[in-house]
């Protein structure tokens, strides 16, 4: 290559300029085109084969991606944006391993930086590594105690480990920072939930459908809470809702069922667990119908639904169970 002049490297600079304001406006091809340009003219320009790394990641060519942070990293192996470029880039590939290898290189060089640690801190929650996640977590909202990221990954930590207190800890004071966040809304209305009490659970769910009227998981613990209340009919009709918003049918159609089952409406009952199974297999929907079958003495649909379950799931403890006390009550 040439050697390069003061206006060749004018025009590099300027086409990197330009390119990373038509990154940030969304027309990456057109950003494409300028860093293309600005290669042409100097293939070692660190700068340019970063963007075009950003680019080809956040239009998914992973690949391609990597090519550009693998060959910055070549000429210049500190450069941070390359390095955490590689590592979101394995992070979009399903790597994590990988990805944690870079972003804790980059931390090697920029230790501080929150984001960066926070990253690190989800991918090891991805892999089941709490332990580590932790520190991490900790370790960004040492540095920035508004970390959002870092706040939301320990509650989920704290509410998969089931100590309750603690995730609410970490929930609440997220939703002190992001209060119309209805994933944050919805993680708190769960934790409560949880801990069976209904009525803190049910106004952070209703405050979720409020900012979000078609949100499915809002809707879903919402009847939950009203079957918790006892209030079987809400329940229905909050499922329902859930339904018409797109949860998963055969689910929510089976707790319907068992809603009507406590409320002694059995034909309803029986009809929205077929119902229920018309959308595929479903386990509870055949347990529930046995219980319909046994109020109503009904030997035989109990035998077929038994043999049905057995041979789905030979193995299900819950299955062998029932099945083990209606042969005890009923024989063989």
């Amino acid at each position: 290559m040439a050697k390069k002049t003061y206006y060749m490297m004018k025009e590099i600079i300027s086409l990197d300029k330009e390119a990373h304001k038509l990154i940030k406006e969304g027309r990456y091809k057109d950003a494409e085109n300028k860093l293309k340009l600005a290669l042409d003219l100097d293939d070692q320009n660190v700068y340019t084969l970063v963007g075009l790394g950003d680019i080809n990641r956040k239009v998914k060519h992973f690949t391609e991606a990597l090519h550009f942070y693998e060959k910055a990293i070549d000429i210049e192996p500190t450069n941070k944006y390359a390095l955490a470029g590689l590592g979101d880039t394995y992070r979009g590939q399903k790597n994590i391993e990988k990805a944690l290898e870079f972003w804790n290189k980059y931390l090697t060089y920029n230790e501080n930086d929150y984001k960066i640690i926070t990253r690190v801190a989800d991918g090891y929650r991805r892999l089941n590594n709490f332990e580590a996640a932790q520190t991490f977590y900790y370790k960004a909202l040492s540095i920035n105690s508004e970390d959002t990221y870092a706040l939301m990954g320990l509650g989920n930590i704290y509410a998969i480990a089931r100590q309750d207190d603690k995730a609410l800890e970490y929930y609440e004071r997220l939703a002190g920072l992001s209060k119309n966040s209805v994933v944050v809304l919805t993680s708190i209305a769960n934790i409560y939930r949880n801990k069976k009490e209904f009525e803190k659970s049910l106004d952070y769910y209703e405050h979720a459908i409020e900012i979000s009227p078609r949100n499915i998981h809002a809707w879903n613990g919402k009847a939950d809470c009203y079957r918790g209340f006892r209030d079987y009919q809400a329940a229905i009709n909050a499922w329902q809702r859930a339904i018409e918003f797109g949860m998963n049918a055969r689910v929510a159609l089976t707790r319907i069922g068992d809603a009507y089952v406590s409320l002694e409406k059995l034909e309803e009952a029986e009809e929205t667990y077929i119902k229920a199974i018309s959308h595929g297999y479903i386990k509870y929907a055949y347990l529930g119908l046995i219980k319909i079958y046994v109020k109503r003495n009904q030997i035989e649909d109990i035998r077929n639904a038994f043999n049905l379950l057995k041979r789905k799931e030979p193995d299900d403890p819950r299955i062998i169970a029932e099945y083990n006390k209606f042969i005890e009550n009923n024989g063989n």
